[in-house]
């Protein structure tokens, strides 16, 4: 591959990233309900296609999951979110958890496979 064109690629994916952050901050603005605004955030990771799914999932003050949103994996994601609820974090939720910064997991299939 030629520089100039990984530099346009490179250049496309920072305009996507762009895009989806001020899609992000509208729904910030405009939501009236952490509901909506999770699964608002939600939608606006995948509208532009920088993201194929997306999830967040809300703690209570116990650390145990108690709200969620997703978008791009429908029904697939209910697995999951039991999971969670009864289970609790993955090892790799953890270590995310115990962390004050934002943890990046390269390959999540082979990292994250509990």
């Amino acid at each position: 591959m030629t520089e100039g064109k990984q530099i346009g690629e490179r250049l496309q994916r920072l305009n996507l990233i762009l895009r989806t952050l001020r899609d992000v901050d509208q729904v910030i603005l405009a939501a009236k309900n952490r509901d909506r605004l999770i699964k608002g955030v939600c939608n606006s990771l995948i509208k532009t296609r920088g993201y194929y799914n997306a999830w967040i999932a809300l703690l209570d003050g116990s650390g145990r999951f108690k709200i969620f949103a997703e978008a791009g994996l429908g029904k697939a994601f209910l697995p999951l979110a039991e999971k969670l609820e009864r289970d609790g974090p993955s090892k790799c939720g953890r270590q995310a958890l115990a962390q004050p910064n934002a943890v990046v997991i390269n390959d999540p299939a082979s990292s994250c496979n509990d």
